[in-house]
């Protein structure tokens, strides 16, 4: 068949979150993509035990052929129509001419264990906002999985909220959800730049419905949140502080230096008019100081530098008491646990 390169590679892209590739690979088959038919709709699936991706498939046969080199050939090809097609138990690509021709061995029989995962239910309009209010809360997770709850976005119909027992972020609003449940932030992660619509909610399973069509599920938890979570929020005598115009441009300088984009953590730290921002990594460290118009006691935290840019185009007011520092704008709140000093990379 002929087929829009640019349009196959849209739709493996999206269908990639699913895919289980090297510490991840799970599940038998998780580094492939299955082009198969469900209920006589054709469909194209990756499953990596923590997420599937279902969404619909480009081409009219069925075919399990392994992703990376599939990717990366179709990256490569400069056609943009292509003709792809099953021959000899391959998975032909060719392009305008015969002198450009690859063939990718191929899967017969279906291993991955697709009957997991129950199909969605009543799907529920997802409230305004509330996907990127569950990308913010991840950022806030850690992932120290012997503290499962502080690795999971807490998410009911009226609240979207997260704590690693450093940070704490919570937002009040509607949120579509029908119940309550836990998201693993890892997994809410590779969902991030997807227009999420829709949400429903099954036993262990949590399925969103993207603009593209496809219908994305991770797996879920319904065990209690944390209770008195309500107390991290109240404050001592707080101190209103607002925090420097050009501190996204630092943050942005200073998260060159982490090895993660999600998990790693700048320093910041405020003394008598003055602003530090700190970052390391093996490879390398970071430091920039600016002016501020503070007074007081030596206040450090740490946090994770997107989320800090993030809230920073909320608002710059912050209050800060004897323990924690805290942000509030439009119905959403940030508190982080203050600490002692970090220690800087040392001056020449």
């Amino acid at each position: 068949m002929n087929i829009s390169r640019g349009e196959l590679l849209s739709k493996l892209n999206e269908a990639s979150i699913g895919l289980g590739q090297g510490t991840k690979k799970t599940v038998a088959q998780s580094d492939c993509f299955i082009f198969t038919t469900i209920d006589e709709v054709p469909t194209l699936i990756t499953f990596n035990d923590e997420i599937m991706v279902r969404i619909a498939s480009p081409l009219d046969f069925n075919v399990i052929v392994q992703a990376t080199e599939l990717l990366a050939i179709l990256a490569r090809i400069p056609d943009d129509e292509i003709t792809v097609s099953l021959i000899n138990g391959e998975f032909r690509i060719k392009g305008k001419t015969k002198t450009r021709v690859a063939g990718l061995v191929t899967q017969a029989e279906l291993a991955m264990p697709l009957d997991q995962i129950a199909a969605p239910g009543k799907w529920h309009r997802l409230g305004e906002g509330a996907a990127r209010l569950m990308q913010q809360a991840a950022y806030v997770c850690g992932d120290d999985e012997a503290q499962y709850l502080a690795t999971c976005v807490h998410v009911t119909p009226d609240r979207v909220e997260a704590c690693d027992n450093q940070r704490m972020f919570r937002s009040e609003g509607a949120t579509g959800f029908p119940g309550e449940i836990l998201l693993p932030a890892a997994s809410l992660h590779e969902l991030e730049g997807l227009e999420i619509l829709k949400v429903s909610i099954g036993e262990g399973w949590c399925h969103f419905k993207t603009s593209g069509g496809a219908i994305i599920s991770l797996r879920c938890s319904h065990e209690p949140y944390h209770a008195g979570l309500d107390a991290v929020l109240e404050m001592a005598d707080p101190v209103k502080l607002v925090l420097p115009a050009e501190l996204k441009d630092i943050v942005q300088r200073a998260e060159v230096f982490q090895d993660s984009k999600f998990n790693t953590r700048i320093g910041i730290r405020l003394s008598d008019g003055l602003l530090t921002i700190t970052s390391r990594k093996e490879s390398g460290w970071y430091r920039e100081k600016k002016g501020i118009e503070y007074s007081g006691r030596d206040i450090f935290f740490e946090i994770q530098p997107q989320f800090l840019c993030e809230m920073l185009e909320r608002t710059r007011d912050v209050l800060v008491d004897d323990r924690k520092m805290k942000a509030e704008s439009s119905g959403v709140q940030f508190v982080v646990t203050l600490s002692v000093k970090a220690e800087e990379p040392e001056e020449e």
